[in-house]
């Protein structure tokens, strides 16, 4: 679906153009999107932090990403 394409668009702007800002950008619309099951934005939460790790973001970026990831479903957090 739609969201996939975003996704796959988000990890290109980050992986092959190193354009972070432009993946963050892409995913963050997608986890601010209303009624989007909780399970979908804690995975887009973690491909967020994963581009955030590979990308070379600030640590405290980071940190707060997996803070969100922990609010939103503090089991999926701890089985990551």
């Amino acid at each position: 679906g739609d969201n996939e394409v975003r996704e796959r668009l988000a990890v290109l702007y980050a992986d092959h153009y190193g354009r972070l800002d432009l993946a963050v950008a892409e995913l963050e619309q997608m986890i601010q999107q209303p009624n989007q099951p909780a399970k979908l934005v804690v995975h887009w939460l973690n491909v967020l932090a994963d581009l955030q790790v590979r990308g070379g973001a600030e640590l405290e970026d980071i940190r707060e990403t997996l803070h969100r990831i922990v609010d939103r479903d503090p089991k999926a957090a701890a089985a990551e």
